[in-house]
């Protein structure tokens, strides 16, 4: 008995046609709107990374320019997410932690030295309160 094997389907991803699942197309206009094109309605980014995370095929085109923005717009996403974990933990920007470790020495360097020198003498440390 002869195998032949399979040519590929007439859309030329090399896929069975069956097995593939639809991809959701999503259009970024620009007023920077992303529209479901599948359930015909304007969705958000937090939206469409619900959408990835359940395991679903997105793509996201520029509606104009038809220019493929999936990977930039899923980018946005996590870097959105991490902002909004950074700012729950109250991590100070990058900008601040770059900028200000020698600062930050010499401001706590003072209170040590003023510390030292109030336990020696006796003195009572200072309690700050909020």
């Amino acid at each position: 008995m002869d195998s032949k094997p399979q040519s590929p389907p007439a859309d030329g991803t090399g896929a069975p046609a069956s097995s593939e699942k639809p991809r959701r197309v999503i259009k970024r206009y620009s007023n920077r709107k992303l529209y479901d094109t599948k359930d015909s309605r304007y969705v958000t980014l937090l939206q469409i990374a619900e959408m990835v995370r359940t395991g679903e095929e997105v793509q996201i085109i520029d509606n104009n320019t038809k220019e493929d923005l999936t990977e930039v717009t899923l980018a946005q996403i996590i870097y959105e997410e991490q902002k909004q974990k950074a700012s729950s933990r109250n991590v100070p920007p990058l900008s601040a932690r770059i900028v200000q470790p020698s600062q930050r020495h010499t401001v706590d360097d003072q209170r040590a030295q003023r510390d030292h020198r109030r336990r020696q003498q006796g003195g009572k440390t200072r309690v700050y309160s909020r």
